[in-house]
């Protein structure tokens, strides 16, 4: 859940790179009398990458089963390591590559290990976040960091320092028809939007509230006896809308801790680009 202005503060939607291609412009030579039929072949240009405007100093992975981090920027570009879900990874640079953005990176963990990410909003937040993990309910969750938490038999309450305004709760229970009606508070709704909570497609609520702010609520059966409820609210007298895309961070991060996820590696196929 996490994640910036509201919950992560995403970016997390494509901005436009400049980037530089290649060290400048190649000064001529003079012709050489006879070419040279022994030379080696030239190396082929490693991928270079530059800073640009907006560019984060730092992103954090989302994804449960860990973020690739390749050697170029390629998706089929060798797998170096697997950072894993709430590994702050350091920006150096970008570099543009059709429609996509990559950024070069160094992970700030016991290997420090260096390569490109995809940036893209569903993989890494610019919001930097805290694992939390409920052993009794079997879920797992980011949100972002300096957020409290309280712990109830039926759910978790998240809270944002008071100067943002914000709360994310989670309520189970064994079925659907068991969870709180939403709006949880009286208001009006919005709209409806697609959202995926651990693998499983469903589709968040966004509703104004009477009181003033959103409330933007999603619930998901994850397993045959273990349904959840997100409520995310979102208080404060200039909102013209609901913060949606943070909090889809924070529902693409969750995790039943029940499945026991694989260790991270390269090679496993489940691992996002």
């Amino acid at each position: 859940m996490l994640l910036g202005a509201g919950i992560l503060a995403l970016v997390i939607t494509g901005s436009a790179c400049q980037l530089q291609v290649g060290g400048g412009t190649a000064a001529h030579s003079s012709p050489s009398p006879s070419p040279s039929t022994t030379g080696s072949a030239r190396p082929s240009p490693t991928p270079s990458a530059s800073a640009s405007p907006g560019q984060p100093a730092s992103v954090w992975v989302l994804p449960p089963v860990g973020l690739n981090i390749r050697a170029t920027p390629d998706t089929s570009g060798q797998a170096v390591t697997v950072a894993r879900q709430g590994t702050e990874l350091t920006v150096t640079g970008s570099q543009a590559v059709g429609d996509r953005i990559w950024l070069k990176i160094k992970a700030k963990d016991a290997n420090g290990t260096e390569g490109w990410v995809l940036d893209r909003p569903d993989l890494v937040t610019r919001t930097p976040v805290q694992l939390q993990v409920d052993a009794v309910l079997g879920y797992r969750l980011l949100v972002p960091a300096g957020w409290t938490t309280k712990l109830d038999q039926s759910g978790a309450v998240f809270t944002s320092p008071p100067i943002q305004g914000e709360t994310l709760t989670v309520r189970t229970a064994d079925s659907p028809d068991k969870l709180p009606t939403t709006p949880t508070q009286s208001g009006q709704k919005l709209r409806n939007e697609d959202v995926e909570i651990s693998g499983k497609t469903t589709f968040l609520t966004v509703y104004r509230l009477d009181r003033g702010g959103f409330e933007t609520t999603a619930a998901v059966r994850l397993t045959p006896k273990q349904s959840y409820l997100f409520i995310y609210d979102q208080y404060g007298s200039s909102l013209t809308d609901a913060n949606t895309a943070a909090f889809k961070q924070i529902l693409n991060s969750v995790f039943l801790t029940d499945l026991n996820p694989p260790s991270p590696s390269p090679a496993a196929s489940p691992t996002p680009t």
